[in-house]
């Protein structure tokens, strides 16, 4: 989930799982929610549970990534992108075909870095 952008069928997915956990509920006897997930989703201070969505979580892991990517973590994997990669460039100027072709596809890398 935190090195790829996970498609909107995974997520959705993921959150069923999550609501059918939180609601008792299970494939043979389904329970109807009380409260809708959206609600549950919110920050807690909004009157929500600070439940975050698959979908939110995996752009925020995803954005992390980035982060510690272009704030020099010491970690191999962050160095050898770095040396492979960037070449002494800025992360968020780098465009990602030239950053690392894979990776032009996901929104994190197309709105960071245009």
């Amino acid at each position: 989930m935190q090195t790829s952008q996970l498609p909107a069928s995974v997520t959705k997915n993921l959150d069923r799982l999550s609501r059918n956990f939180l609601w008792g509920s299970s494939f043979e006897k389904k329970k109807v929610p009380l409260v809708k997930w959206e609600t549950v989703c919110q920050e807690k201070s909004n009157g929500g549970m600070g439940i975050r969505s698959s979908a939110s979580m995996n752009t925020t892991l995803f954005a992390k990534l980035g982060w510690e990517l272009e704030n020099g973590d010491s970690a191999l994997w962050a160095r050898v992108l770095r040396s492979k990669y960037l070449n002494g460039e800025n992360f968020l100027n780098s465009r990602p075909i030239e950053l690392i072709p894979y990776l032009e596809e996901y929104s994190i890398f197309k709105s960071s870095c245009s």
